[in-house]
């Protein structure tokens, strides 16, 4: 069976006689500085910047399971392809994922958006969870190293565990050996 590959060729659709660009599967978009984004998000609440992230991840989410097809069975690469290359269109950074065990860790590199964003981008992936695999998850910033964020991709009760964790001071590669051992060590 061919599998298909992201191809961000015609993804982007500029009509500049209307002043619109829009996206094949997503509808009309907005151009706009990364710093522009930034600002608006350090300004707004916690739960708003979690909101709006959820809501342009459901969106990604579409647009990654009609371009894959069945999510269900698609292999985690697979849907990372598609997830990182939708991600680069809009200028988010470059996506990438480790895995921790059982954990699923999201990592960007050279996202333009800074430590103020870091709500939206966790409720981004939150909101992919859920369209392309009916998951409610929590995501959490483990933290920064260089121009690498990383986001924990979680249930509820292991995201308030890894988030009193980050309060008290632990490394992320800590926290996720916890995790792992399933302790409170």
């Amino acid at each position: 069976m061919v599998q298909a590959k992201f191809d961000p060729a015609l993804a982007l659709k500029f009509d500049l006689g209307r002043g619109i660009l829009s996206q094949v599967g997503g509808g009309s978009r907005v151009v706009m500085p990364a710093d522009v984004l930034a600002r608006l998000l350090e300004g707004a609440p916690e739960e708003v910047c979690r909101d709006v992230g959820q809501h342009l991840g459901t969106d990604l989410g579409r647009r990654v399971g009609s371009g894959l097809g069945d999510t269900e069975s698609a292999a985690p690469e697979r849907v990372l392809e598609f997830l990182g290359g939708e991600m680069a269109l809009m200028g988010l950074g470059s996506l990438g994922f480790e895995r921790w065990g059982r954990a699923l860790v999201f990592s960007v590199v050279d996202s333009p958006l800074g430590t103020g964003a870091d709500s939206f981008m966790a409720g981004l992936f939150d909101g992919a969870m859920l369209r392309l695999y009916g998951k409610n998850t929590t995501s959490v910033c483990l933290g920064r190293v260089g121009k690498r964020v990383r986001f924990l991709v979680s249930g509820q009760g292991a995201a308030n565990r890894v988030k009193g964790w980050l309060d008290d001071g632990v490394h992320w590669g800590e926290i996720l050996s916890r995790l792992q051992s399933g302790g409170d060590a």
